[in-house]
């Protein structure tokens, strides 16, 4: 009897583990996906900042219209998943803010 307690604890054990790489390997994924997207966001802000300098440069500073920026910076956050949590997540998933994502708890 004991034999079996501790084989089936010995199973729960190794599903709790499974469990556990599955969502640490999930979310090193959705990490990787965010890092890669704020890169690309920062690679775009860059080159903005040095178009900015460039217009500074030649006297063309006014050739955007004000507000252009986080209007588009906006559009392209909603874009890669919103910076507002949905309204409601299905049973076993919750908002993590800092991935723009829901992810499976």
């Amino acid at each position: 009897l004991a034999t079996q307690r501790y084989n089936l604890l010995g199973q729960q054990l190794e599903q709790a583990e499974s469990r556990h790489a599955q969502a640490l390997a999930a979310a090193r994924q959705a990490a990787e996906s965010a890092a890669t997207s704020l890169h690309k966001e920062v690679q775009v802000l860059e080159a903005r900042l040095a178009q900015a300098a460039q217009n500074g440069r030649s006297g063309q500073e006014g050739a955007e219209q004000p507000g252009a920026w986080p209007a588009q910076s906006h559009a392209e956050g909603m874009s890669r998943g919103g910076t507002e949590p949905p309204a409601m997540a299905a049973p076993g998933y919750r908002w993590v803010p800092m991935l723009y994502r829901i992810v499976k708890t």
